[in-house]
């Protein structure tokens, strides 16, 4: 849930209904050890990649996310239905683990593929998911 007012608030509720904000992940990565870090962090949730206009309006769950030491984030920037999101993730983690492909490079190729696809509903479903780190 996006926190327009305070994006270090915003948060990801876990599969036991759970919530952990940004500033929980920021902190966390804080006081962590150095050693081993989340390579690629993929949040295939509505507007994981959105800021308000409070003073912290860098802070989005991507960017904690890269603060936390990910070397990359796939968040998103508005709302897109399940079924495209499913559609688009299917395609980008295929092409990670089967075209060895770095992670802007498979972002593009799903986004390209579901552009091209007879039939698609519109750039909406699939322009708003955005690559962030390396």
């Amino acid at each position: 849930m996006i926190q327009a007012e305070g994006p270090a608030s915003s948060y990801l509720v876990l599969s036991d209904h759970s919530r952990v904000s940004a500033e929980e992940i920021m902190r966390t990565a804080a006081s962590r050890p150095t050693g081993r870090s989340p390579g690629l962090v993929s949040l295939a949730a509505c507007t994981t990649h959105r800021a308000g206009r409070a003073y912290d309006e860098a802070v989005t769950l991507s960017t904690a996310f890269l603060v936390a030491g990910a070397t990359t984030a796939i968040g998103s920037l508005w709302p897109v239905p399940d079924r495209e999101t499913a559609r688009l993730m299917v395609d980008f983690h295929d092409h990670l683990a089967t075209h060895v492909t770095r992670p802007h490079e498979a972002l593009l190729i799903a986004q390209r593929s579901m552009r091209d696809r007879t039939g698609e509903t519109s750039l909406h479903a699939w322009a708003g998911f955005v690559h962030l780190g390396w």
